[in-house]
């Protein structure tokens, strides 16, 4: 666990390939070592589902680390991000990363755009619901 304040280390573990952003919240960041908490098959189960309009949506309420405030996405809360990884089809785990991505026009625009338009879609129901101001990220031409 680390603070958001020290953006050192949680920049060096956010760049680092063998560390995962597990979650984030409002002031500190969950990191794990990549490799931990992996269970193959369950993935591959997983893959077979669609994701609808509601696992989109939950997925980033997650990822604001805002479950308290929507427990209809109780389920969705509680996968890790390969199981996000896998249910939406990503194929880099760095797309997870959103308010990094999302907001950064040369990440955002590039192999993340898909899940930054996933994400542009779902905030406005997300500021509706909770009240908030997040931003929409980067637009891509």
């Amino acid at each position: 666990m680390v603070r958001i304040s020290n953006r050192v280390l949680r920049n060096f573990l956010f760049n680092d390939p063998s560390w995962v952003l597990e979650k984030t919240g409002w002031s500190h960041d969950l990191f794990r070592k990549k490799g931990t908490n992996e269970i193959a098959f369950k993935y591959q189960i997983l893959e077979r589902e669609r994701p609808d309009d509601k696992m989109r949506y939950c997925v980033f309420i997650r990822q604001l680390g805002r479950c308290h405030e929507a427990l209809e996405c109780k389920k969705e809360c509680a996968y890790n991000d390969l199981t996000i990884l896998s249910v939406l089809k990503i194929k880099d785990p760095n797309c997870l990363k959103f308010v990094q991505v999302c907001n950064n026009p040369k990440s955002a625009c590039s192999n993340c755009k898909d899940y930054c338009e996933l994400y542009k879609n779902e905030i406005v129901l997300i500021n509706q619901k909770l009240g908030t101001d997040y931003s929409y990220g980067v637009n891509c031409r």
